[in-house]
């Protein structure tokens, strides 16, 4: 069964990487890979120099890498034996930065997202479907909210969301832009808006 949970994951991963391989506007992932191990995943479409930065706590550098990218890449970061605290992902390719966060306590990475909470939405290449994925880490029940372009609520679903499993969302019927807001039971919320 986790087999199966890793590969839909891994297929589900690859179908919005391809749709994100088009130009327009660049696409920053961080997903958990192993206890304190995360992917940086970044699809630009075009050619350009970007630079990586990790901050501490503090706001202070604690790592930069300039990449020269055709398309984008994909970069692993390792926060085992960091210091306790909330860790900034920056990604800045020309006027554009992106960030994400990782949540360090006592050494171990317990959660990330913008809002703590361990969860990626893509769209699909299909573009009326959109991917809803659990990194690693422990089960957890999620409250998945999605609001229309208009903001008015035309979905809601909870349920327990197995680690490294995803599910896939049909959008067809739903007027404009969706906005998906994802709740945690400690009251942890991230809101990705298409």
């Amino acid at each position: 069964m986790k087999t199966k949970n890793v590969v839909a994951i891994a297929l589900a991963m690859i179908v919005s990487l391809t749709a994100w391989a088009k130009p327009g506007k660049p696409q920053m992932v961080v997903i958990s890979q192993k206890a304190g191990v995360f992917k940086v995943i970044y699809e630009r479409g075009v050619s350009s120099l970007i630079t990586l930065r990790v901050f501490n706590a503090a706001g202070k550098q604690v790592f930069a890498e300039d990449i020269n990218s055709k398309n984008g890449f994909s970069r692993p970061l390792n926060f085992v034996g960091m210091p306790a605290g909330t860790y900034k992902i920056q990604i800045e390719d020309n006027a554009i930065v992106q960030t994400e966060y990782v949540k360090v306590v006592s050494g171990n990475v317990v959660a990330q997202g913008k809002n703590a909470v361990n969860i990626h939405v893509a769209k699909t290449t299909d573009r009326t479907k959109y991917l809803v994925a659990k990194g690693s880490g422990e089960a957890e029940e999620l409250a998945v909210r999605i609001y229309d372009g208009d903001f008015q609520l035309v979905l809601e679903d909870s349920r327990m969301f197995a680690p490294n499993s995803a599910l896939v969302y049909d959008l067809r019927n739903v007027r404009g832009t969706p906005t998906f807001e994802i709740a945690d039971l400690k009251g942890n919320v991230k809101k990705v808006k298409y």
